[in-house]
C-alpha cells in the first residue's frame, strides 16, 4: 500500500496578491532578519518561479527560482530562496522543493543553477552540496545579509 502525503506541492500557479503576501509573511517567520521585503517581492515576482508546499491551506515551505540571471547569463538560474517552517524541518521537504526546482530548471534548458547561503549554514550546505552535488564556488560576498554576514556561492552544472 502506498502512503499518502498530506503535503500539496504546487509547481505552476497564477499568483495572486494574497499568495505573494502569504509568502512574505511566511518568510518573515522563517527569516526574521533576512526576510523578503514585500515590495521587493512584488517587484521581482514576474521573474521568479515559485514552488510552494501547502498543508491545510497554509504555506509550510517554498523554493523561488530566478528566471533571468542577475548578470544577464541566459542559461543560468538562481535559487533565490528556499525555506521550510521550523516545525517541518528534517522531514525531506526542502529536498522535495529543491528536487522539483532542479527538474524545472533542466526542463527549461538551464545549464547551471546557482545559490547563495549564509557562511556556516550547515543545513543549507548539507542540502545543496551533500544531497544535490552543488559545488562551493569559493566566492564569498561580504556583508550580503542584513546583519553583515557573508554569503557563500554554490553552483551546479546541469549538463
Amino acid at each position: 500500500m502506498r502512503a499518502i502525503t498530506p503535503y500539496k506541492l504546487v509547481y505552476l500557479m497564477n499568483m495572486t496578491e494574497e499568495t505573494i503576501e502569504e509568502i512574505a509573511a511566511f518568510d518573515a517567520e522563517v527569516f526574521p532578519v533576512d526576510k523578503w521585503d514585500l515590495e521587493k517581492l512584488r517587484a521581482e515576482w514576474s521573474n521568479l518561479k515559485p514552488f510552494i508546499l501547502w498543508l491545510n491551506d497554509k504555506i509550510i515551505g517554498y523554493c523561488l527560482m530566478r528566471r533571468k540571471d542577475r548578470h544577464g547569463r541566459e542559461q543560468v538560474t538562481t535559487v533565490d530562496g528556499i525555506a521550510t517552517a521550523s516545525v517541518f524541518r528534517n522531514r525531506g521537504l526542502a529536498t522535495m522543493l529543491l528536487e522539483a526546482s532542479l527538474q524545472w530548471a533542466l526542463g527549461e534548458g538551464y545549464k547551471r543553477v546557482e545559490a547563495q547561503t549564509r557562511m556556516g549554514n550547515k543545513a543549507s550546505i548539507h542540502l545543496f552540496v551533500d544531497k544535490f552535488g552543488f559545488e562551493i564556488d569559493g566566492t564569498t560576498w561580504p556583508n550580503y545579509y542584513r546583519d553583515g554576514a557573508p554569503a557563500l556561492l554554490l553552483a551546479k552544472d546541469l549538463t
